[in-house]
């Protein structure tokens, strides 16, 4: 996605360019729904507003959320963030990906075919492309990244993120939801349907590997049991201090029903110590990765695409060496700082809610409800999530 999005700002600044992928996407837009979606923020959204996009996907299968609701598993800590505290219509939507990568594949073959070429291949040992600039957008464990010799400092969680589809007797009220069990957090991401929900579930490894192979009707009470608004210390029940208002007789969804597929991936930080060498610049997860508690990769990597390609815009405006290192570090000056701040961010966020110990407890209830009664800090996070405070 950041590297289509990356090759359409190239293209209509005027760049030759080669895209090169395993396949082009061969997709059919009323096919099922994927199991892979992103959470589009403000930012992201006019970026795909100026590449002229936004409009098509509009007109495909798009959820939105006006509020997100956090809380916690076993203190009464919780946190509400509403669009309309700001004036906002919402705070952004969820895409498909494979149905975002189709409307931006298709976007850059309207380009004439001696600007936008495309490789849809593995290169053989006697093909070659030359090129001035080499930019990778090849994921998280980048080729382009270990080819070059670029470190990289990361993080492990020791989770894995199982996702997939379901079906909730109850609407989800343009509402992502997100319940922070002890194992990890558990995000319920409402799509199109005001009964259907794309789910992220950060979970141990093992307890994954037993969700990703459960029945069907099992994993549907382990959802049921998760959102549970009770919970068990020492063998027994205990009540709650603090719901989401919106739930009732103890079920914010009622019954839930998984449809289609089930997978899971395991989640890690990275982020490289360099973004850029001459003739080399890397963008998105290949640059950096982040756990997808906010929804935050994607949407850091679609601004790693308007930067880098306005910087390259003015370097080729000025006849200066696009591919040169003076170039490229201004990319790398205007992006790194940022990412990892916003990364450290959510890896403490993360920490605090995973941590078990009675003392963090106690920091995460109070400092988390304090700063859902404060009307400016809470805009601030608002604009945060929205991106609109970059």
């Amino acid at each position: 996605m950041v590297g289509l999005t990356l090759a359409h700002f190239l293209a209509r600044k005027g760049f030759c360019l080669t895209v090169i992928d395993k396949a082009k996407p061969d997709i059919d837009f009323n096919e099922n729904i994927g199991i892979r979606v992103s959470a589009i923020n403000r930012a992201s959204q006019t970026i795909l507003e100026e590449l002229g996009l936004w409009q098509h996907l509009q007109s495909l299968r798009m959820g939105t959320y006006e509020r997100m609701v956090v809380w916690d598993e076993e203190t009464d800590a919780h946190i509400e963030l509403d669009a309309a505290e700001i004036g906002e219509a919402d705070l952004g939507h969820i895409i498909e990906n494979h149905l975002l990568i189709k409307v931006l594949w298709e976007g850059l073959s309207h380009y004439p075919k001696e600007q936008v070429q495309f490789k849809c291949m593995e290169l053989s040992s006697d093909q070659s492309i030359e090129a001035d600039l080499l930019i990778g957008a090849d994921g998280a464990k980048s080729w382009l990244r270990s080819k070059v010799g670029i470190e990289s400092s990361s993080h492990d969680f020791n989770q894995q993120a199982v996702v997939c589809t379901v079906r909730t007797e109850k609407p989800h009220q343009f509402t992502a939801w997100q319940r922070f069990l002890s194992t990890g957090p558990l995000a319920f991401l409402p799509l199109h349907d005001p009964h259907l929900c794309s789910i992220v579930w950060s979970t141990t490894k093992e307890q994954a590997i037993e969700l990703e192979a459960m029945p069907e009707e099992e994993f549907n009470q382990a959802l049921e049991n998760a959102l549970s608004c009770h919970y068990r210390e020492g063998g027994n029940q205990v009540s709650k201090a603090w719901i989401p208002d919106q739930v009732r007789d103890d079920k914010l969804f009622g019954a839930i029903k998984v449809i289609g597929p089930r997978a899971s991936f395991p989640l890690h930080q990275q982020h490289a110590k360099e973004y850029v060498r001459a003739g080399i610049a890397l963008v998105g997860d290949a640059a950096h990765s982040i756990h997808p508690l906010a929804g935050q990769g994607v949407n850091l990597g679609f601004a790693d695409a308007k930067v880098l390609a306005e910087v390259l815009a003015n370097a080729k405006s000025k006849a200066r060496n696009i591919a040169s290192l003076q170039t490229l570090l201004q990319y790398q000056r205007a992006r790194k700082h940022h990412n990892a701040a916003v990364m450290w961010s959510m890896y403490g966020f993360n920490q605090l809610f995973s941590t078990r110990l009675s003392s963090f407890k106690v920091i995460r209830k109070l400092g988390t409800n304090w700063v859902n009664k404060q009307a400016f800090l809470k805009r601030f996070f608002i604009k945060q999530a929205m991106g609109l405070n970059e």
